[in-house]
């Protein structure tokens, strides 16, 4: 039984080591570890993929919200996505607005707004089917277009699809610290040396007014 379970544990190993070097795992991962040491708090989504079987996206700060439940634990994410009309068409060709679709059709570049809610469902129930009864609710919206937020998806995960770390947290902080915000006060003094420095080399150089002393 022993032998069985050590045989298990390395061919899931194999098959994971061997499904994140398919995907774009290992480039996400250094973006992730940037915005962490950075911001103090990252984001990645972890999605299926019918090409690579799992796609992952490292999102910045600025991009997304995010919640915690009684725990601490982070449960809650809003993201905004910016999408062409043939992005939105392809995602989501059976819902997709008429206007959107004609826009695709006419290859049309504008930037579009789209809004991603995951959070905790209420209406989930155990050993539904139902995509909007799973434990997460995933909701798809385009924003500002026409007459008002159009619902694209209205679905579910099974588990939290977002990958959330934080540097480190105080109290009921929702956000992160990051060793880079400890380290401002003494980036921001080093530059105004820096600049001090090329500033007086420029004046030596070149300077503002050259008179000959007559003692």
């Amino acid at each position: 039984a022993l032998s069985q379970a050590k045989l298990w544990l390395h061919d899931t190993t194999e098959r994971m080591f061997s499904t994140l070097s398919r995907s774009n795992f290992y480039d996400q991962i250094h973006a992730l570890f940037c915005e962490l040491a950075l911001f103090g708090t990252a984001c990645m989504f972890i999605e299926e993929d019918y090409k690579d079987l799992v796609r992952f996206r490292t999102l910045t700060a600025g991009e997304y919200c995010l919640d915690a439940d009684a725990s601490g634990r982070v449960d809650t994410v809003y993201r905004r996505l910016r999408m062409t009309a043939r992005q939105i068409a392809e995602q989501w060709p059976d819902t997709v607005p008429e206007r959107i679709e004609q826009m695709s059709k006419e290859d049309n570049n504008t930037w579009l707004e789209v809004l991603h809610i995951v959070e905790p469902n209420p209406e989930y129930t155990p050993d539904s089917v139902k995509r909007v009864e799973r434990p997460f609710s995933s909701v798809y919206m385009l924003l500002g277009q026409g007459s008002g937020n159009e619902v694209l998806e209205d679905s579910g995960y099974y588990e939290f699809p977002a990958f959330c770390p934080r540097w480190d947290t105080t109290g009921s902080d929702i956000y992160g610290r990051s060793p880079a915000m400890d380290a401002l006060p003494d980036m921001k003094m080093l530059q105004v040396m820096a600049h001090d420095g090329i500033e007086a080399v420029r004046k030596e150089i070149n300077p503002p007014l050259a008179v000959y002393n007559n003692g």
